[in-house]
């Protein structure tokens, strides 16, 4: 019934639970579980690395150098090794879903972290002592990390850091010239296309839906809808009904200008006495859908109001009534307005910029706030639209297989593009990891410290140590080298020299460092810390695992 060979055994009522007191042998088996994941991811990291081929049954196999998804593709059938092996995958996934980079660092330095704690532990050391050791030469580590960052870093950086995430020179420098020209929390969608990578910019507030109906065209193609200097008028309301439809259009149509109307939604009768209107010659008139869902709807359409320099009206017939046949100052205006199938963009909306800035400061201080990757992808689109527009990056290639690893590598580019922006760069090819390792050397701990921070001290090695060996090189003497240099040089795997990192470009975020530093130390310390190992084993008196209970 015991799936590993724990060191000893509590046996609970039968078949429910198997439990293992560690000693030295359990983390040993927890260990193996952690090995057979970092074994498997660190074959791909650096600029010239190994790639890993994964076959799941009923789908086609997959090349890929993505450490985060060879790790999510493992499981060890041993149920005390898969404990590890999971403890593992999900701390470096950490890393991968904050930035979709540093999967296969964090796992390098939480392995050699891990097995320089196994040696100290089974030498005598406490194990306790060895995580506070661990915790407090991170924290120095980190802090050495953060004197090294060269901030705002300028377009040529920004490209080198693009570059050494992906080592494609191409993607790594349309994507670093996107964020520089838009921000580093732009809107940036990735789209297929022709092969090859092609990207353009979408100036204006873009809006996800389009007219209400075709016969609202304007261009001979029969695909677009175009006003130019046109009034908006935006309803959080639905219009029902031609009644209202006729008093919206009189009272619009007395102003003398082209106009658009954004509602939430607009019932047959309503569109169609629009649209017989506009066939007529009457009016010069478009009807777009509101773009959101859900909370999100209303939140988007008071961006609409203030770029344009509206407001949005809640209730039309009471609008209606009050106003007496003015509308004019609920409506917003916009130097130009396209609007397709399924998406429309306003151009020069009217809006006072000082409440367009205040706006995007809030959305700003919303997003910096919100953790909810879904939610932030949506306020990066509504900071992107009111503030400098979006980009556009198309993609292709002359495979399935090829386009699916272009696509990879242009997600973790904008993300790490956008970190670096943010954060700030610092040398790379694992360079500051073996700055912040003499810093460690050169600092006094204390007994009970020193232990463990001699533990992360050499695991910051491994980063250099093991992009050398995947390029060729023995990773021992790169390093022994390199500690012999000056600060700021490192190993260029890609021309086999021993360079100064930030004048060669080669250079890393230093967000993306840092947070793999961090994640890293987290789990060699929870493994190494942990003395008891459970497992539910299926029995005839217990079909089903017990209850999980509730750690919160």
């Amino acid at each position: 019934m015991v799936d590993g060979p724990p060191s000893s055994i509590i046996t609970p009522p039968i078949g429910r639970a198997m439990v293992t007191r560690n000693g030295i042998d359990g983390l040993l088996t927890l260990k193996r579980g952690a090995d057979a994941v970092v074994n498997a991811v660190k074959v791909t990291f650096g600029p010239i690395s190994y790639y890993a081929l994964i076959h799941n049954q009923g789908a086609s196999p997959i090349v890929t150098r993505d450490g985060a998804f060879i790790a999510r593709s493992i499981d060890v059938t041993d149920r005390f090794e898969n404990m590890g092996a999971q403890i593992m995958r999900e701390g470096i996934l950490s890393t991968s879903d904050k930035y979709r980079d540093g999967a296969t660092t964090t796992a390098l330095l939480a392995q050699a972290i891990m097995e320089n704690g196994v040696i100290q532990i089974a030498a005598g050391a406490n194990a306790m002592h060895l995580a506070r050791g661990i915790r407090s030469a991170s924290k120095t580590a980190i802090e050495s990390i953060a004197q090294q960052t060269h901030a705002d870093p300028e377009i040529k950086m920004l490209c080198q850091a693009a570059i050494t995430c992906n080592g494609d020179p191409k993607i790594g420098t349309e994507v670093a010239t996107m964020i520089a020209r838009l921000g580093s929390e732009a809107g940036i969608e990735i789209q297929d296309g022709a092969v090859g990578i092609q990207s353009h910019y979408r100036l204006g507030m873009q809006l996800n839906r389009g007219w209400y109906s075709p016969r609202l065209v304007t261009d001979q193609s029969g695909e677009q809808a175009v006003l130019e200097k046109a009034l908006v008028l935006i309803t959080s309301s639905t219009i029902h009904g031609a009644e209202l439809m006729n008093l919206i259009i009189t009272r619009l149509a007395r102003l003398g200008q082209p106009f658009v109307i954004i509602a939430d939604d607009i019932d047959e009768a309503a569109l169609q006495t629009l649209v017989v209107n506009k066939l007529k010659g009457s009016i010069d008139a478009l009807a777009i859908q509101a773009p959101g869902y859900g909370d999100n709807k209303l939140e988007i359409l008071e961006d609409i109001a203030i770029f344009t320099g509206g407001t949005v009206v809640h209730d039309m017939y009471l609008l209606l009534q009050e106003t007496a046949g003015d509308l004019s100052s609920h409506l917003g205006s916009a130097g130009r307005l396209v609007s397709l199938r399924r998406s429309s963009a306003i151009a020069a909306g009217g809006g006072n910029p000082a409440s367009i800035k205040e706006r995007v400061l809030a959305i700003q201080q919303e997003l910096e706030h919100t953790i909810n990757e879904e939610e932030r992808n949506i306020l990066r689109d509504r900071l992107s639209h009111l503030d400098s527009g979006v980009g556009v990056i198309e993609y292709g290639a002359a495979t399935e297989l090829e386009r699916r690893e272009v696509r990879r590598k242009l997600n973790t580019t904008v993300e790490v593009t956008r970190a670096t922006m943010k954060g700030g760069t610092v040398p790379g090819g694992g360079t500051a990891y073996l700055n912040a390792c003499k810093a460690l050397a050169n600092t006094q701990w204390s007994e009970d410290e020193r232990d463990g921070a001699e533990c992360l001290r050499k695991a910051l090695q491994r980063p250099t140590e093991q992009l050398a060996e995947n390029a060729g090189y023995s990773g021992s003497t790169v390093v022994s080298k390199l500690n012999e240099m000056n600060s700021g040089y490192g190993f260029n795997a890609l021309s086999g020299q021993y360079e100064d990192m930030i004048e060669r470009g080669v250079v890393d975020s230093s967000s993306v460092t840092v947070t793999a530093l961090r994640a890293a130390t987290s789990i060699a310390v929870s493994l190494l810390t942990t003395d008891v190992a459970i497992h539910y084993a299926p029995s005839v008196w217990w079909p089903s695992a017990p209850e999980r209970p509730d750690l919160d």
